[in-house]
């Protein structure tokens, strides 16, 4: 027996043992007189066993060897019967000869002579290679061999020793995605310092014609405001002394102040010299208006979720946008008052406030001249837009901004603000509504609370930890309500929320609006006052980085929910109920808008002042 190969792994039992001899003739037998007679011929001798085989081994690289061998030559054959007696002889045959087992380490001289097979050619089947990424090149001794790698087929030409060359095709390899690496983790000790954030403001006139762009301003935006509210106010420095002059850029208008305008339609612009930096004809003046728009982001391709870029019929790539950087309005309003500072450093100050203010400081709710005007069992939806329509400013609204709230009440407006109509609208609406006025869009919303969270804010990705907090001081299970006259005496009601006492414990409040003279509008007023303040409320505040949240998307009245937090926590979903905006980071108020002292004033004289407005008549002298 004879192994040759490149490497040999020898185990189990290999058996060339010789086989074993014949055995011996019986002796012939004597016939006699016509019959057999007991005479029998000496027997014959026992054939010789066969030699065991011999086992040689030739290998190039490693022999390993756990293997049992029987390599034993075969025994005699015995001898036959004969002779007196019919007798069988002890003699035997011999034994053959043992094999042999040897093995031999070619050298490379030897390969050729020592290790081909009868000069033909083999094929030597392989296991699936590792496929390593890379170029990668194969070369045995005497053997050519190549390895061309690239999709979609990969080809290996791998060679034996024995100059016998295989080819093995593989398909196109299984391309698994695995997720994405995990984001690295935040900073919290320097929230928001990653900011590319540029803020350009632009300064209009009165008539809302563009002036300027105020380009000294050394401070970054900042502002605050909650539901229920028109707006706010914010404060910008600029970095000049108001006794300087400055260079101002106004449209050229005739004497009816109409503006000059070229056959594009664009304006002509003439430029001037101010005699002082902030006052009369300059840019910083009570009454001009001033927009702020965040730019952020950038442009990138468009890509799949292997992230290849999709591309056109040319091979260009598509572009899209990320954040905001063509710019998106954040705040808008006017400048309410200026101060200039004098001293070692020298600024201006400029307070502006947003448009908002006109729903209080504007027309109030008229038709035509006629100050009181009642809309009977009208949707509070359209009585909304109904209020923003006459008189209109510069707040509005869209199809989207007001929701239809399924009540039709009868309300009845007296000398009042449109604030004042739309907080009595908002009394009416059904559980779950709220309001607010955006600073950037100059946009009313009255919507009704989402069910499911409009942002999800991740522990260890979006913030650090979180303080929850459930409060009790705020209790109003049981109103007493008192309302106006419709005639058979003043409007006096009690409501209570029998179960949310069961489960808390009473909180009484009182209401006081003369406007109320209908049970059903007082009624939907405190059952509105007892759904938000009737049982312990859970409230937060937490601070989101805008380096890790695009945070302009964030909008008041949102929901929010949690992950990973691994607690109750994950499953709270809260409402944006006020937000504390920087360049950097937004501080956001959750849960339920808590009625301060300042408010609660607020509220008392709105109220002294509707009931002194009753029995008005409806239109002035």
């Amino acid at each position: 027996m004879v192994i040759r190969a490149k490497t040999i792994i020898l185990n189990g039992t290999i058996i060339t043992s010789g086989t074993a001899g014949g055995n011996g003739g019986n002796g012939g037998r004597t016939r006699g007189s016509g019959d057999w007679i007991n005479f029998w011929g000496g027997p014959g001798l026992g054939g010789g066993g066969g030699s065991g085989g011999n086992i040689s081994v030739f290998y190039a690289n490693t022999l390993t060897n756990s293997s049992s061998r029987f390599t034993n030559g075969g025994s005699g054959g015995s001898a036959g019967y004969g002779g007196a007696g019919f007798v069988q002889p002890v003699s035997q045959g011999g034994s053959g000869t043992p094999g042999t087992f040897t093995s031999k380490k070619l050298t490379p001289a030897e390969y050729a002579s020592s290790i081909s097979v009868d000069s033909t050619n083999s094929q030597v089947a392989y296991g699936s290679p590792t496929l390593t990424a890379g170029a990668v090149t194969v070369t045995p001794t005497s053997a050519a061999s190549g390895y061309v790698a690239g999709p979609p087929l990969i080809t290996m030409n791998i060679c034996d020793v024995g100059n016998s060359a295989s080819v093995t095709g593989y398909g196109s390899p299984t391309i698994t995605q695995g997720p994405p690496p995990p984001p690295p983790p935040v900073n919290w000790e320097d929230l928001g310092v990653e900011n590319t954030k540029e803020y350009v403001a632009k300064v209009y006139s009165k008539t809302g014609q563009f002036m300027r762009v105020l380009t000294d301003i050394t401070d970054d935006l900042t502002f605050s405001q909650q539901i229920l509210t028109p707006g706010t106010t914010t404060t910008i420095r600029l970095a000049r002394s108001a006794e300087n002059t400055i260079e101002l850029r106004e449209p050229l208008t005739d004497q009816a102040g109409v503006g000059y305008a070229d056959q594009t339609n664009d304006p002509y612009v003439v430029t001037s010299t101010t005699a002082n930096t902030v006052g009369p004809d300059t840019d910083i003046e009570i009454g001009l208006g001033v927009d702020i728009f965040a730019h952020y982001g950038g442009y990138e391709p468009l890509v799949n979720e292997k992230g290849e870029p999709y591309v056109d019929q040319d091979g260009d790539p598509y572009i899209v946008s990320t954040g905001a950087p063509m710019g998106r309005r954040v705040f808008s309003g006017k400048i309410m008052k200026y101060r200039a500072h004098y001293g070692d450093t020298e600024y201006v100050e400029a307070t502006l406030i947003s448009h908002g203010v006109e729903l209080t400081k504007g027309e109030l709710i008229k038709s035509g001249a006629a100050t009181t005007v009642t809309y009977p069992s009208t949707e509070i939806a359209t009585i909304a837009k109904s209020v923003l329509d006459t008189n209109p400013g510069r707040i509005g609204y869209t199809t989207g901004s007001i929701d239809t709230t399924g009540v039709t009440p009868t309300m009845k407006f007296e000398l009042n603000t449109k604030l004042e109509g739309i907080k009595s609208l908002y009394s009416q609406t059904p559980d779950g509504y709220f309001w607010y006025v955006d600073v950037g869009e100059n946009l009313l919303y009255i919507k009704k609370r989402n069910t499911v969270a409009d942002h999800i804010f991740v522990k260890g990705k979006h913030l650090a930890d979180i303080d929850i907090e459930k409060s009790a001081e705020d209790l109003r299970n049981k109103v007493y309500f008192v309302g106006g006259d419709p005639g058979s005496g003043t409007l006096f009601k009690v409501y209570t929320d029998t179960a949310a006492i069961a489960d808390s414990e009473l909180g009484v409040h009182r209401i006081t609006d003369r406007r109320f003279t209908l049970t059903a509008s007082a009624q939907r007023y405190a059952s509105k006052v007892m759904s938000e303040y009737g049982r312990p409320i859970w409230t937060s505040t937490i601070t989101i980085p805008s380096s890790v949240y695009d945070i302009e998307s964030i909008k008041l009245g949102q929901m929010v929910g949690f992950r990973n937090f691994g607690n109750f926590v994950d499953t709270q979903l809260l409402q944006i109920v006020g937000y504390n905006y920087t360049s950097t980071l937004i501080t956001l108020t959750l849960g339920t808008l808590q009625e301060g002292m300042a408010e609660i004033i607020a509220d008392l004289d709105e109220g002294l002042s509707n009931e002194q407005y009753q029995q008005l008549p409806t239109t002035p002298s």
